[in-house]
């Protein structure tokens, strides 16, 4: 499996594992991710794209290579970020955002390699520390981040996420104790 840069010529496929992913997640009775569903990631995608914060995961299978995952991964936090780890830019500190896997490729151990895989890609570049947060509710995510080395740091009850108001749980993984 391969992690890369997005290309802009990719973002309808891009857009296509998000709306599976918000799929997936309404199916469980959140709202969360709701925005994806009505159309509105599609221009985040294109800036992304452009600004090289979109990233896929992909397999070789048959000569043939198959986007399995997509994500965002930002060198500096964004308003988000901000807002809730309320710490100033720091240099080797990575935030992800908006890890979706493609259909048919859930529940197969894929997200916990990749986390593995862009920690140790991470850190062999100088990163410090990857950061990542979620709704304390999905006990399939906040297992997922402890298997894959996280740590919970902090938990923000009642926080206003768009359309919803939930607890959220905050990750990090120290890039560092990974060499």
């Amino acid at each position: 499996m391969k992690i890369r840069k997005g290309l802009s010529s990719e973002k309808k496929q891009f857009e296509a594992i998000l709306i599976e992913a918000a799929t997936r997640i309404k199916e469980t009775g959140s709202s969360q991710w709701g925005h994806i569903l009505k159309g509105e990631e599609g221009p985040i995608v294109a800036a992304r794209l452009l600004q090289e914060e979109a990233y896929i995961y992909e397999e070789e299978q048959a000569g043939k290579t198959k986007i399995v995952a997509v994500f965002y991964l930002y060198e500096r936090p964004n308003d988000w970020d901000y807002g809730i780890w309320q710490e100033e830019e720091q240099a080797g500190v990575f935030y992800l955002h908006r890890l979706s896997l493609a259909d048919g490729y859930t529940g197969k151990g894929i997200a916990e390699q990749l986390l593995r895989q862009l920690q140790s890609e991470l850190s062999v570049t100088g990163g410090r520390a990857l950061r990542l947060d979620c709704i304390k509710t999905q006990p399939v995510l906040n297992q997922l981040y402890n298997r894959s080395g996280f740590t919970l740091v902090k938990e923000i009850p009642d926080l206003e996420a768009g359309p919803i108001i939930a607890d959220f749980n905050l990750y990090e993984c120290q890039l560092a104790d990974l060499s």
